[in-house]
């Protein structure tokens, strides 16, 4: 009988403390056509000082093709398509047009695309997905240079651009200028 007792009081313990540190969260889905707010739980335990959470706000963009860019604006973009980094301009009718590049490849078969655009608290956040060729693949035997372009009127703050592994690509708006 202290067997049976004892193997229910470790069950109930193992149920119970199972129970208590785990938890999930189901999301859902988000209509990225209209800009959305999500933030971290705030914690309504801790008294006068609870913890704040990030809200993010999704930015509506388009892709834009090269072909389809004035001649001012297509040119600012292929001068630094070499480079890796992004670029931004804003035009007359208050549209941002944002190029993001991969730089010069050996060969073909690389892309770049933007997976999303978002205000995170007043900067504005761009994920890019960079892919390469697979070992197998026949590509190329020419330099490339990966690119987008996108635009948008909704740009807030800072414009910092990343890929999906974490690595920011920095505002080369700058290089190549003459030095006066």
């Amino acid at each position: 009988m202290r067997k049976i007792s004892k193997v229910i009081l470790l069950a109930a313990s193992f149920t119970l403390f199972t129970a208590c540190s785990s938890s999930s969260k189901v999301m859902a889905p988000s209509d990225s056509k209209s800009p959305e707010k999500s933030s971290a739980e705030n914690n309504s335990n801790s008294g006068s000082n609870p913890i704040k959470g990030i809200t993010v706000n999704k930015i509506k963009y388009e892709d834009v093709k090269i072909q389809e860019l004035k001649p001012n604006i297509k040119n600012k973009f292929e001068a630094k398509k070499s480079y890796k980094g992004f670029i931004s301009y804003k035009d007359e009718d208050d549209y941002w047009y944002i190029g993001i590049f991969s730089g010069e490849k050996k060969t073909g078969g690389y892309n770049i695309k933007v997976l999303h655009v978002e205000d995170i608290e007043g900067e504005t956040g761009i994920v890019v997905e960079e892919t390469g060729p697979k070992p197998s693949t026949i590509v190329t035997q020419a330099f490339t240079y990966p690119y987008t372009v996108i635009r948008t009127k909704d740009v807030v703050g800072p414009i910092i651009v990343k890929n999906t592994l974490g690595q920011e690509f920095k505002d080369i708006s700058d290089i190549g200028k003459a030095i006066d």
